[in-house]
């Protein structure tokens, strides 16, 4: 790494920076102050000491590309470490230049790049630490989840806002190629962040593609996605597009209903989580919604009852929409970001923010759960 941190106070100053910074991004971006300061190094060593030498204890998460540690740094500020396995090449210029592209993307729904380290034979970057973990673990882990329909509401809002601001308005369109629950990360107030975007723009960069104007363009069927949420025409050798993170967007949303992961052993001989969810639509869905969710709703007023049916039935609707053979067919992530704060502002009262399905859905869509 070029030059090292004299002092821990440098990343904590940054962090305090990228924290008021997220919470007053909006979808439009804009000039922010956060700019003012200068891009963070840190040193090998440095990140060492933080994990305890990368030590097992502190691996958080594993993904496609690498290994994530929790790490405390000399002045006691905690970050996650994402240590990224890619081959070693002469490739630290072009790693390092993403980087700098990718910490001017701004939004209160994206994670934060707080610097990041490049040698010949290591690359990783630092990155808030969300103690709450990842959409996944708050979705699947221990008793069954306990987020109300409001909170699973909010998380698809705050996704659906921060990939369109990549899609739509970021300093440079970024295609996330890897959108699931376990790339979502959840802050304390449950916001939830969009992360791992830009890998897909680092690990392109290192492959030798160092402009960043065709890293959109390029064919890389290593970054189309994981089983599950990688749309169809992915398959068939399309490069990757905003439609296939609208696809994969929509099978997260019908996840968060249903709480079925799309490996679910139940989905095999063709049957998928989009199938499943579309056969039961035109009926009544009680049959699909996380009985957690479905119970909590059953507990409501009548109204609220009434309202949650029609909020369960939007986003199941939204699911089906984004997650279509065609990808011409699919919504823009900016429709369903529009159409997701409706559905907040209708669920918080708003009587102008009224929902009618457009797919016959039955108004009934939370009775006969089996206890």
């Amino acid at each position: 790494c070029t030059q090292p941190i004299t002092s821990a106070w440098k990343i904590r100053d940054w962090l305090a920076a990228v924290r008021d910074d997220m919470f007053r991004g909006r979808r439009s971006g804009g000039s922010s102050p956060v700019m003012k300061y200068k891009f963070p190094r840190i040193t090998h060593q440095e990140l060492l000491e933080a994990t305890e030498e990368f030590s097992e204890d502190r691996l958080v998460g594993t993904g496609s590309y690498g290994r994530v540690y929790r790490g405390t740094l000399r002045d006691g500020t905690m970050v996650a470490v994402k240590v990224l396995q890619l081959q070693s090449g002469n490739s630290t210029k072009s790693f390092s230049r993403e980087c700098q592209v990718l910490k001017r993307i701004r939004h209160r729904n994206l994670m934060r790049i707080i610097t990041a380290c490049s040698l010949a034979d290591f690359k990783a970057l630092v990155l808030p630490f969300m103690a709450k973990g990842s959409l996944e673990r708050c979705l699947y882990a221990g008793p069954p989840s306990e987020l109300s329909l409001v909170q699973r509401v909010n998380i698809c809002s705050d996704i659906a806002e921060g990939v369109a601001y990549l899609h739509h308005h970021s300093p440079v369109k970024v295609i996330h190629c890897d959108l699931k629950p376990s790339n979502v990360l959840i802050n304390d107030d449950m916001t939830a962040l969009v992360s791992d975007f830009g890998i897909s723009r680092l690990v392109m960069s290192i492959g030798g593609v160092a402009n960043a104007a065709d890293v959109g363009a390029s064919t890389a069927n290593m970054l189309c996605g994981s089983i599950g949420y990688i749309p169809p025409e992915y398959g068939y050798g399309s490069n990757p597009t905003t439609k296939g993170d609208v696809y994969s967007f929509g099978v997260l949303v019908m996840e968060m209903v249903t709480r079925k992961k799309p490996t679910d052993e139940m989905f095999e001989a063709g049957l998928s989580l989009h199938k499943w969810v579309k056969s039961h639509y035109h009926g009544r869905a009680d049959a699909v919604v996380d009985q957690a969710l479905a119970r909590m709703v059953l507990d409501q007023t009548p109204e609220v009852r009434r309202m949650s049916d029609a909020a369960i039935g939007e986003l199941l609707e939204l699911g089906i929409l984004c997650t279509q053979e065609s990808a011409s067919t699919r919504p823009s992530m900016l429709d369903a970001a529009d159409d997701l704060d409706r559905l907040k502002r209708y669920l918080g009262g708003d009587t102008t923010a009224t929902f009618e399905s457009s797919l016959g859905f039955s108004s009934t869509v939370v009775e006969d759960i089996d206890d």
